[in-house]
């Protein structure tokens, strides 16, 4: 499995597991055209007959005799503007150039996640992970310096022209580490470009590139430029005082410390090494766009606003807010707030009802939703999984914001609502009058639309589950595992407190099954019987949440006793949202196919405002009706179905194994007569399941 990659496999038409040619270029928009003005819409106008002379056949000899011809390396450069008078150059690729790329692209991925190639800390263009997954990291060590009572110091570096700087040499000293053969040799090419400048219809004479970084807008920059940058993850000063996060170019750093003196002594030496580890690599910071936030509990130094850090002999001085990577994180009095961000989000809800008013006069009510659910809902729900809650206040404002655009074709954006009778003028909800309260939650209903807090519990919720089912991101699933209680069916009994990620051998098998399709025509691999062990005690455990044998909870307090990290960090802020949900549903977020049993429900609650599953009107009565399933009665049918499962997902994978599945658990439940405790059981297939996650880790 260690071997290096030495050429990138396809397909046609997808006849067998790798990359689809025609699928790829079925996916490229109609009207996108490079530097010869040919497009796709064009070539869908040839006969069918020409896509394989046009398309087929150049894309697979490429791949084949692993060359990058010249002609496919031109590309349109269009100059976008940036703050202070930059500029970042675009650069369109032709159509056959995107089609290659995102055939090598699929493969380079799997093959570089395969090997974990890329650290934990590197969130940028990677499957399953986001803006997200950095932030959370911030917030969450924000909260244990917090709890540790220490001081904290996160910087946020900026280097100057970082895709466009690094070194073409340097960087295939990274990759030769990953790639030999036709793969090396095509990447290599790949980077060595000929470019036209498009500015204001006019167009440059053709330029060849420097050898010197990746083109910004090309589908293989983003990966080749997180392989290349990740390699600081190394850095031998890092430790658990001195995190790194990642997210491609954006990089930021954590610094904790006893004290504000000891915390810029500390946060001066880690800037030195990590800037001398950048500039090895062809990368210059630059000290003006360096912005440090400090937090802590002391009031010396003003909460640490009057601390001075240091880069190539420049004074920085931490600023009150910054903003990393489109949140704005704000540092008052020492602690952390995004009271700044909603603002801005205020402020963006405003600018878009602004232009939407514009065109009001040719908008019907549901064209006008559709497009305020498109910016809006979508700026509203950047980041939004991981970010705390709003406070109700905030949470009224923006709905009322959001309301007023949508009465845009009615002519009412600057009109009140009409007062109704005086008793429900004076009952209030969520802070406003029972009438107005009324009136939005039936615009919403009648548009078809959720309320805002309905769009952040469902997202937080669908994050969840995601991230326990996937597994990618190794903090956010250790952290989520970690604070799981199991319970027994009817929630009177703790089974047990912290669990392992029930899909971890799941995932790792398939990865290693996509490595093999890679490298080798062989379709099987042998395992050993501690890990068939572990992959049908986790499938087995999956059996009996479905059948709600058994039941979950969040507990904050098993890494947390403070209410700051309760109210702020995911997920401890949705643990009530979880408790107040349906069995028949929660369960599904410890499940792999739930996310869309779990948007389906969401959708079908009805629209209220209030921070919570469901509202006073809408929340179903209380039965006081228990689970009667007995465990005895089909724990047989439990185990057969786990056989069954877990041999299916074998067969799937082409994983041979040199044991019958279930063995293990039948001796150990023969040497356990009488009736089963749940408790017993649950305890032995998570130490079935460590145990071959320890073994998957060798």
């Amino acid at each position: 499995m260690g071997k290096k990659l030495n050429r990138f496999p396809y397909s046609v038409n997808g006849e067998n597991r790798h990359p689809a040619i025609l699928k790829k270029f079925n996916g490229l928009k109609s009207n996108t055209k490079g530097w010869s003005g040919v497009n796709k819409f064009f070539l869908d106008s040839l006969p069918l007959a020409m896509l394989e002379l046009l398309v087929i056949n150049p894309v697979a000899d490429c791949l084949d005799s692993g060359i990058y011809p010249e002609i496919l390396r031109y590309s349109r450069v269009v100059i976008l503007p940036k703050k202070a008078r930059g500029i970042r150059p675009l650069a369109i690729s032709e159509c056959l150039n995107s089609v290659l790329e995102k055939v090598i692209i699929s493969t380079l991925n799997s093959f570089i996640e395969g090997i974990k190639g890329l650290p934990d800390q590197q969130s940028g263009f990677r499957s399953s992970r986001s803006c997200g997954t950095a932030l959370f990291e911030i917030i969450k060590t924000y909260e244990e310096s917090r709890a540790r009572e220490d001081v904290l110091a996160v910087i946020f570096l900026d280097a100057r022209n970082a895709f466009g700087s690094l070194s073409h040499k340097s960087l295939m000293v990274v990759l030769r580490e990953y790639f030999e053969g036709g793969a090396l040799k095509i990447l290599e090419e790949s980077l060595l470009r000929l470019f036209v400048v498009n500015n204001r219809g006019f167009y440059s004479s053709i330029k060849r590139g420097t050898p010197h970084g990746v083109p910004q807008g090309g589908t293989l920059s983003p990966a080749l430029f997180c392989l290349y940058i990740s390699q600081i993850a190394n850095l031998s000063f890092l430790d658990e005082s001195k995190k790194l996060i990642l997210f491609a170019d954006d990089t930021c750093i954590s610094i904790a410390a006893r004290n504000y003196g000891e915390l810029v002594k500390k946060g001066n030496e880690a800037i030195a090494l990590l800037e001398e580890a950048l500039t090895q690599l062809g990368l210059c910071l630059v000290p003006s766009k360096t912005n440090i936030l400090t937090f802590g509990k002391s009031k010396m130094y003003n909460f640490g606003l009057n601390c001075i850090f240091k880069m190539s002999g420049s004074e920085i001085k931490p600023v009150k807010k910054a903003k990393y990577l489109g949140t704005t994180i704000e540092a008052k009095k020492g602690e952390l707030s995004f009271e700044s961000n909603t603002k801005i989000l205020f402020s963006n809800f405003r600018t878009i009802n602004c232009k939407v008013s514009c065109v009001s006069h040719s908008l019907s009510l549901d064209s006008n939703a559709t497009i305020l659910r498109a910016c809006a809902i979508g700026t509203f729900q950047h980041n939004l999984a991981v970010l705390p809650p709003l406070s109700n206040v905030d949470t009224v404002r923006l709905q009322k914001i959001y309301n007023r655009g949508l009465d845009i074709p009615r002519g009412r954006r600057f009109n009140k609502v009409k007062k109704g009778c005086k008793l429900n003028n004076r009952l209030k909800r969520m802070g406003m009058s029972l009438h107005s309260y009324d009136y939005i939650t039936k615009m919403l209903t009648t548009l078809g639309q959720q309320s805002l807090n309905s769009v952040k519990l469902r997202s937080t919720i669908c994050n969840i589950q995601a991230v326990f089912t996937t597994g990618k991101s190794a903090g956010q699933s250790d952290f989520l595992c970690k604070n799981i209680v199991l319970y027994d069916k009817n929630l009177e009994h703790k089974l047990i407190e912290g669990i392992p990620n029930l899909f971890q051998i799941e995932n790792e098998l398939t990865l290693r099954k996509g490595l093999l399709d890679i490298h080798s025509s062989e379709n099987c691999f042998v395992v050993t019987s501690i890990i068939t062990d572990a992959l049908f005690a986790g499938i087995c455990l999956q059996e009996l949440i479905l059948r709600e044998c058994i039941d979950f909870r969040i507990r904050p307090e098993l890494s947390f006793k403070n209410k700051s990290a309760t109210k702020n960090l995911w997920p401890l802020f949705a643990a009530g949202w979880i408790d107040e949900m349906p069995r028949d549903k929660r369960k599904f977020i410890l499940l792999k196919k739930g996310g869309p049993i779990l948007k389906k429900f969401f959708k079908s609650i009805p629209v209220h405002l209030e921070q919570s599953t469901y509202c006073i009107d809408c929340r179903p009565p209380y039965n006081g009706r228990k689970a009667n399933v007995e465990l005895n009665t089909i724990i047989n049918d439990i185990v057969n179905c786990s056989k069954e499962k877990t041999k299916s997902l074998l067969g799937k994978l082409d994983v041979r194994t040199i044991n019958e599945v279930g063995d293990t658990f039948s001796n150990w439940n023969s040497g356990n007569e009488g009736e089963i405790d749940i408790k017993t059981l649950i305890m032995y297939l998570v130490s079935q399941i460590n145990e071959g996650q320890r073994s998957m880790s060798i």
